[in-house]
Formats: structure tokens, sequence, C-alpha cells
């Protein structure tokens, strides 16, 4: 168990890290202005505040709010600002553990597990997370639900210009009206592919929240 030196030491690292990163995003940008930023988001960090984790004398202080709005306000994710030198580079993820980047990144996004081995002189180690594990299999579902419902709004769309290609662009050579049938056809095959899927992936992700009450 870490010793609250430890314990302090580690949150003391993390708003460091995140304040340098930070300042860095922020280029020649002052203090104010990456403050006028995070009120136009709704949660104004002061310039004050900002200068304080530009020089790291934060005393370990900051709050999952003031991160999001932070990495928002650069246009980058809260891990951009966590991980900064994704992938190899080394971090300590909890006191007194260190593990590489590309693991911590894993880890916050659910795909890797990490397993304590219960006698504390032992190594612990990193192992993928079970499929049938709910959480795990609710970020896989969801990651690919994206990726579908992307694909439906893109063969959506494919369908309208497969179908008024020429109208769109009269400079198209013209086509038969079996042609315009069979490309239109092999469209809608896809754009009903997706929808199924993306149907099958809603239910599973119903169970499983459903499960989990």
């Amino acid at each position: 168990m870490a010793t609250n030196d430890e314990s302090d030491r580690w949150a003391e690292q993390i708003v460091k890290r995140v304040g340098a990163t930070a300042k860095a995003l922020r280029g020649k940008r002052s203090a104010k202005w990456l403050s006028e930023r995070t009120a136009e988001l709704g949660f104004p960090l002061s310039p004050q505040v900002i200068a304080r984790l530009d020089s790291g004398k934060r005393a370990g202080h900051l709050e999952v709010s003031e991160l999001i709005v932070l990495a928002a306000a650069l246009d980058v994710s809260p891990v951009e600002l966590l991980l900064p030198e994704l992938p190899d580079a080394p971090v300590e993820l909890w006191p007194g553990l260190e593990t590489d980047s590309t693991k911590a990144l894993l880890w916050m996004s659910g795909e890797l597990a990490f397993v304590p081995i219960d006698h504390p002189e032992h190594a612990s180690k990193w192992g993928s997370l079970n499929i049938g594990v709910d959480s795990n299999r609710l970020v896989s579902l969801a990651r690919r639900r994206h990726q579908l419902e992307e694909d439906v709004r893109t063969y959506e769309a494919h369908v309208v210009v497969t179908r008024h290609r020429e109208k769109i662009d009269p400079l198209l050579p013209p086509r038969s009206p079996a042609e315009i049938e069979q490309s239109e056809a092999a469209a809608k095959i896809l754009l009903e592919s997706a929808l199924r899927e993306l149907d099958a992936v809603n239910a599973q992700i119903k169970r499983i929240q459903e499960g989990a009450r």
C-alpha cells in the first residue's frame, strides 16, 4: 500500500504532466486565451488556475471536469493530456505501478485488464479482458455501433447518389435503366446489411444493460 507521501507525489505528477502538456499544446497563446476558450465551453477556468497548472503548482489537484474542458478547449482528447508520450513512454498509472503508455490507454478504454496477484511481493500482470466480461463487451459493441451508424449514413447517401447520379453531375455518361437498377440494388444490399447488423448490436447492448440492473 502506498504511503501518503507516495500518493501525494503520484497525484502531483499527474497534474504536472497535464499542465505541461496543456501549456505545450497552447503554444504562444496566453493563459487568458485558454481561459476564454473554457468559458466558451461553459466551464471557465481562470487565468490564475491555468498559470498554476502551467507551473505545476496545483498541489496535485485537478478535477475531472477541469481535465475534460481543458482537452476540449485545446481540441485534443483527455487521454492526450494524461498520456502525452504515447505509445511507448512509461507512465505511473497509479502509485507504484509503472507501465507503458499504450497499456495505460487500453486499460482506460476498457480493452485491457489489470490482474492483481494476491501476494503483494508478486508482480501483477496485464491481460486481455475475457470477452464475456460485460464492461469490455460494451466497449467493443459501442465501437462497432458507432462504425455501423457511420456506414448506414454513407450507404444511404450512396443510394441517393446512385439513383440521381446524372442529375448531380450532368457531365457523367448516361446509364441504361438496367444499369441504374443494378447499381441501386447493390447499394441497397450494403445498406440493408449494415442496418441488420446495427439492429443486432443494439439488441446485444440492451441485453447486457438489462442484465446489469
